[in-house]
């Protein structure tokens, strides 16, 4: 495996463990932002999950079926503290 990657123990959705890569250092871009984040390898589709999503501050318009950056925040992405 690569210097930055090791094995992580995964469970299924059926509830079988397996064992899978995981890699650290992985910098997602999508449109003019990018985050850094860790990812396990599982198969050979990506799945983007909601966490990077929010780190960019991306929307996902349901009616067109498509990713974006936030209309409210166009030029930098904005994080909600609570």
């Amino acid at each position: 495996m690569h210097d930055d990657s090791y094995s992580q123990c995964a469970i299924r959705c059926g509830g079988g463990y397996y064992e899978t890569g995981s890699f650290d250092s992985l910098r997602v871009y999508f449109a003019d932002r990018y985050c850094d984040l860790s990812a396990l390898v599982m198969g050979d589709e990506p799945i983007f999950g909601a966490v990077p999503m929010e780190m960019m501050d991306l929307v996902l318009h349901p009616a067109t079926q498509t990713l974006t950056v936030n209309p409210d925040s166009p030029y930098v992405p904005v994080a909600l503290a609570k």
